[in-house]
């Protein structure tokens, strides 16, 4: 008898940091932001990639509470890594 294990996983890959105001804690510290994407998994190796899962997250290093980067922020942290890759 053959068996597949399937299931779903996020994945988070960090991609910069900056300076910014924590909604959470009311204090301007060093935030980490990340893009979380899921992925369909066999055997728990991440295999298929689902298309429009991307998630900006940011995190603060003051109260490490992860919440979604508003809509405003997106393009400033975009911005900010084209800057840092030099493109």
């Amino acid at each position: 008898m053959f068996f597949i294990i399937w299931g779903t996983t996020h994945l988070k890959k960090k991609l910069t940091e900056l300076l910014a105001g924590c909604p959470v804690c009311d204090r301007i510290v060093q935030m980490e932001v990340y893009k979380r994407s899921k992925w369909g998994h066999i055997f728990w190796i991440p295999i298929i990639k689902f298309f429009g899962s991307d998630e900006i997250t940011i995190k603060c290093s003051c109260c490490k509470k992860e919440f979604y980067a508003p809509r405003y922020m997106i393009e400033a942290i975009m911005d900010k890594i084209s800057e840092e890759r030099g493109e």
